[in-house]
């Protein structure tokens, strides 16, 4: 590296820092104006959302009054009286525009109108069918005690739309006399303009109100408000904006914020506090686009600051960082030197794995000759005994072919077919075990080379693990008790699990029981959660304290005079971790005598199968 190169060494950390830093510092700046913007929206939203609340329970409250009184009145069978109570009502309450009265087919009976003068009822023959406006439909859907509020919209008379615009609400509910029989509908139509007013006074001219569609009631634009009543949907905030939309529509909470690339939103559902138990309420959203024209980023003055003190910090640093790279030049050539020898160690280092890797397959291989002898062994008892009985059952063809010459006799027949067929039996079970071994050596082998993942029992595995190993043990006093309940099910890797299995327990007979004739080897185990504890124990005479600490090493083994690698246990430890994705450990017996090994692993083995050593 030369001089040039190793001061920019010591030089660009600093400068990259002191860059970052600066950097962090003024977004987090940025960041704290535009929480506080965040805070701000939102506090004129709540403002203007109970602005609107008190409108909703306002014409609620209303509503049920009048609809108590009609059904008083009308109970009397007095429609003067009832007329003349929404004549008082509309004086009282100037914020109605209408208080009307419908029969069950929606066609109105009484009708007040505020005008310029005061109250003035609707002529009889001027009275109008509603059956074709929505609200008249919705409450005939609802039990009697229900109100219907309907959605903000402009009101109507006679099929068109009253110029100029009445941004209205109504509510209605049905009118009962005392005996249940229908008698009505009551509706009043409230004035929306002072309550939009209040809403537009109380925000900003970024604040604004959506219907349930996503229609403006409120709009920076005062040109797009209620042109989904005017016939002009495409105008509306849902086309000109459907991310935010359909982010505000399926978001789990009633507010919050929302990033789109049209910008920053802060919203909030409106619904009516009681909207239970029946009634219908319209739903509104108030939201607001935070403005990034208002979000301070500093003047001039603060700027030029703030890049003057960031250039004077790299300017000191620039001159430590030199007299510091100058001091420790020396020290480079040191470093050579010790980069070259740790080359070296390396090298060393890497030639140590490529042997130890060879060891390990080699150590592997040698597993899988000890099942290979095991499962030949035990293949030459059922085939010698099939032979055996090939032979047998070819005498006894020619002992009834000599009968049948010399005049077959009937209870001859009857006793060379009971022989046959008991040949034929013995025959039979002795292939049956035969292929079964056969199949079982398949399986293990093939799990073992190529670590393929399934679901198996345990049980089942550890027996098939001892069967295999049977000419093993069987050549020994040593009796092997399984204490594992039949239930246990995994989705892992059986075959480093078996082999994991047979290494212990070859251990245990080759090191624990080396010079005894009888012994005892228990394998249990039990479920913890998700994970499993298979424990191999055995009464030999267990590992010294010297070597306990050395076991889990490669290659060290105390029975290299006869052949030992020294990598069984390293080899098992590896594949419990690596592959298995548990822990195989060494656990204090109580009697001081054998061993105790208990393998931890998952019910379910990592997704990716990590490679072992070798």
């Amino acid at each position: 590296m030369g001089k040039i190169q190793r001061y920019l060494l010591y030089l660009l950390p600093w400068w990259i820092l002191v860059t970052l830093f600066s950097t962090a510092l003024y977004l987090t700046r940025s960041e704290a104006d535009r929480a506080r913007q965040e805070l701000t929206y939102a506090e004129r939203i709540e403002s203007a959302v109970n602005l609107l609340d008190d409108g909703i329970a306002r014409l609620r409250r209303d509503t049920r009054l009048a609809s108590q009184m009609a059904e008083s009145y009308l109970a009397a069978n007095n429609l003067a009286s009832l007329a003349e109570f929404f004549r008082n009502f509309l004086i009282a309450h100037p914020g109605y525009l209408q208080a009307r009265l419908l029969d069950d087919s929606c066609r109105e009976i009484l009708r007040l109108d505020r005008g310029p003068n005061g109250p003035r009822r609707t002529p009889e023959e001027a009275l109008q069918d509603k059956s074709g406006r929505y609200y008249c439909s919705e409450v005939l859907k609802l039990d009697a005690e229900n109100i219907y509020m309907s959605p903000m919209d402009l009101n109507v008379e006679d099929g068109k739309v009253v110029e100029p615009h009445e941004p209205t609400l109504r509510a209605a509910k049905r009118v009962l006399l005392p005996d249940g029989t229908p008698r009505g509908i009551i509706v009043l139509n409230l004035d929306s303009r002072p309550i939009l007013d209040a809403f537009k006074r109380s925000g900003s001219t970024n604040l604004t109100l959506l219907n349930s569609e996503g229609g403006w009631l409120v709009s920076p634009d005062p040109a797009d408000e209620f042109t989904f009543a005017l016939g002009a949907p495409e105008h509306s905030f849902s086309r000109k904006h459907p991310d935010v939309w359909e982010a505000i529509r399926n978001a789990p909470d009633d507010g919050g914020l929302t990033s789109k690339h049209s910008g920053t939103w802060v919203y909030r559902q409106i619904n009516a506090p009681d909207a239970t138990d029946g009634n219908v309420f319209p739903t509104w959203y108030a939201l607001a686009r935070l403005d990034p024209a208002q979000t301070p980023q500093g003047g001039s003055y603060e700027k030029y600051m703030h890049y003057f003190v960031t250039a004077a910090v790299l300017l000191a640093l620039t001159i430590i960082s030199t007299l510091f790279a100058r001091s420790n030049t020396r020290r480079v050539e040191l470093a050579d030197a010790l980069a070259a020898t740790n080359a070296e160690l390396k090298a060393s280092l890497d030639q140590l794995h490529e042997s130890l890797d060879e060891r390990v397959k080699s150590e592997k291989l040698a597993s899988l000759g000890l099942l290979v002898a095991g499962v030949a062994h035990e293949l030459n008892t059922p085939v010698g005994a099939a032979m055996l009985t090939c032979s047998r059952l070819q005498e006894q063809m020619a002992t009834l072919q000599t009968a049948y010459e010399a005049g077959l006799k009937e209870s001859d027949l009857t006793q060379h077919l009971a022989a046959g067929a008991e040949g034929v039996r013995l025959l039979h079970s002795n292939l049956q075990r035969t292929a079964r071994l056969i199949t079982q050596f398949k399986a293990v082998a093939a799990e073992r080379s190529q670590a393929e993942r399934s679901n198996f029992n345990l049980r089942d595995t550890v027996d098939e693990i001892l069967e295999l190993m049977h000419g093993e043990i069987k050549r020994r006093r040593i009796a092997i008790e399984v204490n594992i309940p039949p239930n246990i099910e995994l989705d892992s890797y059986p075959g480093p699990l078996g082999q994991i299995v047979q290494n212990l327990v070859h251990n245990a007979l080759r090191h624990g029981f080396e010079l005894a004739d009888s012994g005892h080897i228990v394998i249990s185990a039990n479920t913890n959660g998700d994970q499993i504890h298979l424990t191999v124990s055995d009464d030999g005479r267990g590992i010294t304290t010297k070597d306990k600490a050395r076991i889990w090493d490669p290659f060290f083994t105390t029975q290299r005079h006869r052949g030992g690698t020294g990598l069984g246990l390293h080899l098992c430890q590896q594949m419990a971790t690596a592959v298995l994705g548990g822990t195989l450990r060494l656990l204090d017996t109580d009697t001081g005598h054998g061993a105790h090994f208990c393998l931890t692993l998952p019910v379910v083995a990592p997704d990716r199968l990590q490679p072992a050593a070798g």
